[in-house]
C-alpha cells in the first residue's frame, strides 16, 4: 500500500516545511517554470494531436455537433439567445466558443479545436491529481492510457463543448477541494483555506453556468465535504463561514455569467428551456445503466469476437467496479483516513449522477476522468506493490494496442479512396465518405429554392447541420426539433406560425435516423402538419409538406 495513503494529504514529501522553505526562496519564473514542466508540455501537445486527430478522422455528428454548431452561427448572426433560439444549457459553453467562432468564422473546425483543447487540459489535470494523490507512475500512466483510449474511440463525445467544459471546471473546483482539505488537516493558515474554498466555488460557479445539472452536483459535493470535515462541529463559525462562502461565490459566479441573458430580455425563455423544460427530456430520453451493463454482458458470451466492442463498451462498467473499491477502501480504512476516502467518494458519485439519465458513450466520456481516477485510487490502496505495478502494466498494455488499432483504423480512413475532406459550409477540413458528402449536396440542392424566405422549418434530429449546409433561416427558436427541446409548450408555438402562416413550408426527415429516435418524435406537432397541410412533395429521407395557397 503506498505510503502517503496512511496519511491521506495531498503532498506525498514528509519534508514539508523544508519544500515550502525551498520554494519561497526561489522565485519560479515562466523560464524555469516551463523547463521544470517541459515533459508535461510535451505529453500535452501529443494529447491534443492524437485527440484531434481522431476528431478530425471520425468525421462530424449532424446532431449534437451541428446544432451547437447552428445555435452559435445564430447568435454571430445577431439573433438573441434564449429569447430568440431554444438552448436547453446554460450559457457558459457558447459565450466562451462564440469569441472563438467570431474570429475564425463559423467552422465546425473551430469546435474540434477546442474539444482537443479541454480534452487535453483535462487529461494532464487529471494526472495531476493523480501525483497528489501519490499514485505511482505506473498507475499514472495506465490511467492515462485509459482515458485517452477512450476518447480518441468516440471523440464525438468533445461535440457540443458544454459537457467537457462543464466536467473540466469540476475536475478544477475537485483540485481546489482536495487541496483546502488538506490545508484544514495541516492547520495551515485560515487564509490558505479561504483561497482554496473561494476557488473552487468559482469553479463550481463556471461548472453550473456550463452544464446545470453537472453544476448542482457539484455545488452539493462541495457542501456535503464541508459538513464532513466539520460533523464534529457542524454549526461552528468556521464550518457556517466556510458554507457561506461556497453559496456566495457560487451564486455571485451564476449571476455575473447569467448577466447577459437579463440585459437582453431572455430570463424568462432562459429558465423555461433550462429548467422547467427538461422534465420532458427526463421522461422521454432516458437510457439506463442497467441497459449498457447488460449489453457488456452479452458481448462477454463470445468474448473472442467481440474482443474490440467488449473493451470500448468496458468504460459502462468501470463506474460500478470504482464505487465498489472505494467501499471496500472506505471498510478498510481507518477514521483517521476515512475523511479523505469520503471525499473522494462524495465527487465521484457526484461525477457520476451528471451522466443520467441518458446513460450513453457520449454522455459517460466527459465524466471518465474522475470515475478512473477513483478507481485507479482504490487500486493503489487495496494492492500490494507488486501485484498493482503488474495489473498496471498488463492495463497500459492492453489499452496500447487497442489505441494503435484504434489510430490505425483512422489512418486508413485518411488514406481510404472513399473518404474526402469535406467542402460543405461550416464543415471544411472534416474527413467524410463521398457519398455523405453527395448526398448532402443534394439536400442542399433540393432546399435551395426555399433559402430566401424564412418561411421554411425542418423537423429533423440533423436540422442544425441542414440549416447550415444549406443556408435555410429558421423561422422558430428550434434547432434540435424532438420532443425534447420542443415540450408541449414548443410544439403549440411552431403550430401557432403554421396557423398564422408564418411558417408555409415543413420538410419531415424520415431516415434511419429518425427511427431510431422514434420516442423522442414530437407527434402532436407531425399529427398536426399532416392534418393541415398538403403533402407537396417526396424527395429521399424528406416528405415536404406546404400550407395550400
Amino acid at each position: 500500500m503506498n505510503e502517503s495513503l496512511e496519511n491521506p494529504t495531498l503532498e506525498l514529501s514528509n519534508n514539508d516545511s523544508e519544500n515550502n522553505k525551498t520554494f519561497n526562496q526561489t522565485p519560479i519564473t515562466l523560464r524555469v517554470y516551463f523547463i521544470e514542466n517541459f515533459y508535461w508540455f510535451v505529453i500535452g501537445f501529443v494529447i491534443f494531436i492524437l485527440s484531434f486527430f481522431a476528431n478530425i478522422a471520425s468525421g462530424y455528428n449532424p446532431a449534437d455537433e451541428a446544432w451547437f454548431l447552428q445555435v452559435l452561427s445564430r447568435i454571430n448572426s445577431g439573433e438573441i439567445l434564449y429569447k430568440d433560439i431554444s438552448y436547453g444549457v446554460t450559457p457558459l459553453a457558447l459565450y466562451i466558443t462564440a469569441i472563438f467562432t467570431y474570429i475564425f468564422g463559423i467552422e465546425l473546425l473551430v469546435i474540434k479545436i477546442l474539444g482537443s483543447i479541454i480534452f487535453t487540459i483535462s487529461t494532464l489535470l487529471v494526472v495531476h491529481i493523480a501525483k497528489k494523490l501519490g499514485l505511482k507512475t505506473s498507475s499514472i500512466t495506465a490511467l492515462a492510457f485509459v482515458l485517452l483510449t477512450y476518447t480518441i474511440a468516440s471523440p464525438y463525445s468533445l461535440g457540443a463543448l458544454y459537457t467537457p467544459l462543464a466536467n473540466l471546471f469540476f475536475l478544477s473546483s475537485f483540485t481546489f477541494t482536495l487541496n483546502w482539505q488538506k490545508a484544514k488537516d495541516q492547520n495551515q493558515p485560515d487564509k490558505k483555506l479561504l483561497i482554496n474554498l473561494v476557488i473552487a466555488g468559482i469553479f463550481a460557479g463556471f461548472c453550473f453556468m456550463s452544464k446545470q445539472n453537472i453544476g448542482i452536483y457539484l455545488l452539493t459535493a462541495l457542501l456535503a465535504v464541508v459538513a464532513i470535515n466539520y460533523k464534529s462541529n457542524l454549526f461552528s463559525r468556521n464550518s457556517l463561514v466556510s458554507f457561506s462562502i461556497i453559496l456566495f461565490i457560487f451564486a455571485l459566479v451564476s449571476a455575473l455569467v447569467s448577466l447577459p441573458i437579463l440585459v437582453s430580455g431572455g430570463m424568462e425563455k432562459f429558465i423555461y428551456y433550462s429548467f422547467f423544460n427538461k422534465t420532458t427530456y427526463l421522461a422521454k430520453s432516458s437510457i439506463s445503466y442497467f441497459t449498457q451493463l447488460s449489453k457488456l454482458l452479452s458481448l462477454l458470451e463470445v468474448p473472442l469476437e467481440n474482443i474490440s466492442a467488449i473493451i470500448e463498451n468496458f468504460r459502462f462498467l468501470l463506474p460500478l467496479l470504482a464505487f465498489i473499491s472505494l467501499l471496500l477502501v472506505i471498510a478498510k480504512a481507518d477514521d483517521s483516513q476515512n475523511n479523505f476516502n469520503v471525499t473522494i467518494t462524495i465527487f465521484f458519485v457526484a461525477s457520476f449522477l451528471g451522466v443520467f439519465p441518458r446513460v450513453d458513450i457520449a454522455h459517460l466520456s466527459p465524466t471518465l476522468p474522475v470515475i478512473i481516477l477513483a478507481l485507479f485510487y482504490c487500486l493503489d490502496y487495496l494492492l500490494e506493490a507488486e501485484i498493482y505495478k503488474t495489473l498496471s502494466t498488463i492495463i497500459s498494455s492492453v489499452y496500447i494496442l487497442f489505441l494503435l488499432s484504434i489510430l490505425l483504423g483512422y489512418k486508413q480512413l485518411f488514406f481510404s479512396p472513399d473518404s474526402q475532406f469535406s467542402s460543405l459550409p461550416h464543415f471544411q477540413g472534416i474527413l467524410i465518405d463521398k457519398i455523405g458528402e453527395n448526398n448532402s449536396e443534394k439536400i442542399v440542392e433540393m432546399f435551395s429554392p426555399y433559402k430566401e424566405s424564412k418561411e421554411t422549418f425542418l423537423i429533423s434530429p440533423s436540422a442544425g447541420f441542414y440549416y447550415l449546409i444549406s443556408g435555410l433561416k429558421n423561422p422558430t427558436p428550434f434547432d434540435y426539433p424532438l420532443i425534447t427541446t420542443l415540450g408541449a409548450k414548443g410544439e403549440q408555438e411552431v403550430i401557432a406560425a403554421i396557423s398564422e402562416k408564418k411558417i408555409k413550408h415543413v420538410w419531415i426527415e424520415n431516415s434511419k435516423a429518425t427511427i431510431y429516435l422514434e420516442n423522442l418524435k414530437a407527434t402532436a406537432l407531425i399529427n398536426y402538419i399532416e392534418t393541415n397541410m398538403v403533402k407537396t412533395k417526396a424527395s429521399g429521407a424528406f416528405t415536404l409538406y406546404s400550407l395550400e395557397p
